[in-house]
């Protein structure tokens, strides 16, 4: 029987993901240099939001459906919060690359992902990666010329940070009573983190184009 606070977690974060998904694509429309950006945004909110059903598909081995399970898990752990993390970054930078920019760094991202799971490095992969993205949206987020927009992005990578090293399945072994590796939490922090990245790139984008204008 599915946990019923884990099942309310995974819940907010699909909310979370669609609701950031669908903004990131309806605001391309008003935008021009960050089309691509918010391409990528998109994208990467859709694989999370698409994991969250994934998760209650069989583990089988060999089974079709847990096929599509471990795959839709590899797009929401691996790609996403990394393209998020570029997307944060280039934002605060002024970096407009175009669509094929961005696929370039996804196939960069599949490659990096499929060698360390070949070389038996996947977990050490998986911290590192969380490290740097959570660094990532930091210094971008830092850099947002709107002050809100600039605290909100910041608080958006504490509250994923937290989520890598404490709730995640892969946190570090930290030897500390505060070590409380969690499904639910993980969800919940990755929805609250989430939504406080959306409203932050919301904001800079406004303030982009009000500046503008």
């Amino acid at each position: 029987m599915v946990n019923v606070v884990t099942l309310a977690a995974d819940l907010l974060l699909v909310v979370a993901a669609s609701g950031s998904a669908l903004w990131s694509w309806t605001a391309r429309s008003s935008v021009d240099q960050q089309r691509a950006l918010l391409s990528a945004w998109a994208l990467s909110a859709l694989f999370v939001a698409l994991s969250v059903p994934a998760t209650y598909l069989p583990t089988d081995n060999g089974n079709d459906l847990s096929v599509i399970r471990q795959m839709a898990l590899n797009l929401a752990i691996y790609i996403s919060p990394a393209l998020i993390a570029v997307a944060v970054y280039a934002q605060a930078r002024g970096l407009y690359w175009s669509p094929a920019g961005w696929g370039r760094l996804l196939l960069g991202l599949f490659a990096g992902f499929e060698l360390s799971r070949q070389m038996g490095y996947a977990e050490p992969y998986l911290q590192t990666l969380g490290t740097a993205v959570v660094a990532t949206v930091f210094a971008g987020g830092f850099r947002f010329g709107e002050p809100n927009a600039r605290k909100t992005m910041s608080l958006a990578a504490v509250v994923l940070g937290v989520a890598f090293a404490v709730a995640s399945p892969a946190a570090p072994d930290w030897g500390l009573a505060i070590n409380r590796q969690s499904p639910a939490g993980f969800s919940a922090l990755c929805a609250l983190s989430l939504l406080l990245g959306t409203n932050a790139l919301r904001r800079e984008l406004a303030a982009a184009a009000h500046s503008q204008h």
